[in-house]
């Protein structure tokens, strides 16, 4: 507290009564530097291709952004927060809001391109999806991120198998019966 204090010109006992204690600047840090990790609205889409490139290019956008150093050390230390005080990590994540997928995502429904109940449960299942491989064993620190290459393939998977949850059976109808591929597990 002596360093803010310095660095920001003040007397001690000033953070202390704007901040109320050193949880109180630490959650004000991080909500300050996660409100910067908004996403970024899309554009509209005419067709359903052109959901699929979107849905594709948004995922590796926001993955990356999410998997850029310091952001990326700034999460690992709030996932360690969260497991000591699971009340202040619902905290931030409440004050973030909705997000822009998930109002997306109900313009595309309108416009009949998908087919979509809850643009909520729609939202949490996509990136469910594309972070599940890449951005969850990375901030916990049980993977390295994942080259480009590698990346872009699981974001392209994950957004192929939104699609198929989501599209009309013309878009993507159902595989003929026959023997299923085994999924290959990466052992996280």
């Amino acid at each position: 507290m002596e360093n803010v204090a310095e660095v920001a010109g003040v007397t001690k006992p000033t953070v202390y009564a704007h901040f109320g204690s050193k949880e109180g600047l630490f959650q004000a840090l991080m909500l300050d530097t996660l409100s910067g990790l908004v996403e970024t609205p899309l554009p509209a889409a005419e067709s359903p291709s052109e959901v699929r490139s979107l849905l594709v290019e948004h995922a590796t956008s926001q993955i990356d952004m999410l998997l850029a150093e310091p952001v990326l050390g700034l999460l690992r230390t709030a996932s360690a927060e969260a497991m000591k005080r699971p009340e202040w990590a619902q905290g931030i994540v409440n004050s973030l809001g909705g997000t822009e997928l998930e109002l997306w995502l109900d313009k595309v429904d309108r416009q009949c391109l998908l087919a979509i109940d809850s643009p909520a449960d729609a939202a949490d299942t996509f990136w469910a999806t594309a972070k599940g491989a890449l951005f969850y064993p990375v901030v916990i620190g049980i993977a390295p991120p994942a080259k480009p290459a590698e990346r872009r393939r699981v974001i392209v998977r994950a957004v192929d198998n939104f699609l198929k949850a989501y599209s009309s059976p013309d878009e993507y109808p159902p595989q003929p019966n026959g023997p299923k591929q085994k999924a290959t597990h990466h052992g996280y």
